[in-house]
């Protein structure tokens, strides 16, 4: 070390200058050579780093076309779902109307069954309120009813307050206070002969 000392005294400015720059390419070449090694070691790692960072890129790619997709099955969903909306309100629309106007229909058939049944009974009891076979006419609460003989004059036949078929006898099919009109009325009225009495 004493030497080294010596010898870096005995040389001028010149000369510690030009071993400066000696030392300095000495070490940069030492450290050159020491690195050169690690190179390929080096361009190895990067190399796998760039492919690494190309793959994410590619996966990243991939997760960004398949979130679209799934955007737009989404959207073409919620599209579906508002038309199918949209088609329920207007059947509910329709079916309400419907409803109404079926109600507004059996309000007119009842109404048109009572005026029917009123209008029979009225012709059964026209001419003074008598029937052939003895019945008598009798008003209870604005409409006429008649006492029903079991028997029937010609061309006459009894109906039921309800049901659709006309007959013969008074007292067939258990019916209560049927009404005596004629068989022409009878069937004008929409009845059938009764398969037990014809």
């Amino acid at each position: 070390m004493d030497a080294i000392k010596k010898m870096w005294e005995k040389l001028g400015a010149k000369g510690k200058g030009a071993a400066v720059v000696v030392l300095a390419l000495v070490m940069l070449a030492a450290g050159y050579a020491a690195g050169g090694a690690k190179l390929p070691q080096l361009e190895q790692q990067l190399a796998g780093a760039l492919e690494e960072v190309q793959a994410a890129q590619t996966g990243l790619q991939e997760a960004n076309r398949a979130a679209a997709e799934t955007r737009a099955q989404v959207q073409a969903a919620e599209d579906a779902l508002a038309d199918t909306q949209a088609g329920l309100e207007a059947l509910q629309v329709k079916f309400d109307a419907l409803e109404l106007e079926n109600k507004t229909l059996a309000e007119a058939l009842r109404t048109a069954t009572d005026q029917l049944a009123e209008a029979t009974v009225r012709a059964a009891t026209a001419g003074g309120g008598s029937t052939a076979g003895g019945a008598a006419a009798t008003s209870t609460g604005g409409s006429t009813v008649q006492a029903a003989p079991s028997t029937t004059a010609a061309g006459q036949v009894w109906i039921p307050q309800s049901g659709k078929k006309y007959h013969s006898n008074a007292n067939c099919s258990g019916m209560n206070n049927p009404t005596q009109v004629t068989v022409e009325q009878a069937v004008a009225a929409g009845y059938e002969p009764c398969k037990r009495c014809y």
